[in-house]
């Protein structure tokens, strides 16, 4: 495998229907401007202005523009005006102007003028100018500058088991409701 760069084609094709070509894996992926169903680089993925189901690299992955169902890097993650489901990587993840559901990092994860609804981290979490529902971090969590969470850490671990000890007991009350002759 080599290295893959993917622009779009400066002539329209009027008489194929658009689709998107099966998923790309390369060394080093390089997509811009294009629609995708897959990438996997085993070193570095960098995708611009793209539409992309997923994108998984074996070191980092940088992300502009684009709208990703799930980003998975072994290494560190910088995402950008970005709106993804999931963002995952094995070290740092540095996300601005982005929205995502789930925000996973193995150290440090930093979040300006984004969302997203559940972060976990082993180091640091910092938020600047962003919005989440919950931070999971082993480490210390820093709001700058008009950043909200819903709920900490611990907050969350009691929702949790409330929750938990709630939809058991719900369970119990009404399985005699639905039993069957």
């Amino acid at each position: 495998m080599s290295e893959i760069e993917m622009t779009p084609n400066d002539e329209p094709q009027a008489e194929q229907p658009a689709q998107a070509p099966e998923a790309l894996q390369a060394q080093v992926a390089k997509i811009e401007n294009s629609l995708v169903n897959g990438i996997s680089a085993e070193q570095e993925a960098f995708v611009v202005n793209s539409l992309v189901n997923g994108i998984s690299a074996g070191q980092n992955a940088s992300v502009e523009n684009s709208l990703v169902n799930g980003i998975a890097a072994n290494q560190d993650a910088s995402i950008k005006n970005c709106l993804s489901m999931g963002i995952s990587a094995g070290n740092d993840l540095t996300a601005e102007h982005t929205r995502a559901v789930a925000c996973i990092a193995g150290k440090d994860l930093s979040l300006q003028t984004a969302k997203g609804g559940v972060l976990v981290c082993g180091g640091q979490a910092q938020l600047k100018g962003s919005s989440v529902g919950v931070v999971i971090a082993g480490g210390e969590v820093k709001l700058e500058e008009g950043s909200r969470i819903l709920m900490t850490s611990q907050q969350a671990l009691v929702f949790g088991i409330a929750f938990g000890a709630a939809s058991a007991l719900l369970s119990a009350l009404l399985k005699p409701l639905f039993r069957r002759a």
